[in-house]
């Protein structure tokens, strides 16, 4: 799904339009392999005899279709280039995706794992570690070990939230929607 949203990203938008114009060049060139026929007459004064005479002229370039050729093979190039850069970058662009995707699945994993697992047990430790400390039992370097291991693993889920926010902010960049359910 993912994928197919990415599509509409901007980044290859501009391909579609890269290949427009390109069309358009092939057109253009094309036009070159028909020879342009030049018809011109006219009249024209003889100073020496004070005569007049009708004057007519045609033009017709020789091997404008082997000329023409060059052209349309550079165009052709041309335009098939911008296919393939548009195939490359869709390619670098999936992996990405799968990679940010997979990024984004273990930060909300590690972020849950630390909210709902590891975070209530370091907290109900740093109270039995308190409620010791308050009985005379530890030491006050006891007490700051448990509140600084505390305040780590709230460090850490912080940290793998905010991870998680920035590579969901990525993937919807990427694929030029809002992500909706879960990673």
């Amino acid at each position: 799904d993912l994928v197919r949203r990415m599509a509409d990203n901007p980044d290859f938008l501009r391909f579609a339009s890269e290949a427009r114009l390109r069309d358009a060049e092939l057109r253009l060139v094309a036009t070159l392999r028909k020879p342009d026929l030049t018809l011109s007459g006219g009249i024209r004064q003889l100073q020496g005899s004070n005569d007049q005479a009708l004057v007519a002229s045609v033009s017709i370039p020789l091997f404008s279709d082997r000329r023409a050729q060059t052209y349309v093979a550079e165009a052709r190039a041309q335009r098939e280039m911008v296919d393939v850069e548009r195939r490359v970058a869709q390619v670098r662009a999936e992996a990405m995706l799968q990679e940010l995707h997979q990024e984004l699945r273990a930060a909300v994993l590690e972020a849950g794992t630390l909210r709902s697992e590891v975070l209530p047990k370091v907290q109900e430790a740093l109270e039995e570690t308190r409620y010791a400390y308050d009985r005379g039992r530890y030491s006050y370097l006891e007490l700051v070990d448990a509140q600084r291991e505390y305040l780590a693993i709230q460090s850490a889920l912080i940290e793998a939230s905010s991870n998680a926010h920035a590579l969901q902010a990525e993937i919807e960049r990427l694929t030029n929607a809002p992500l909706t359910g879960a990673p």
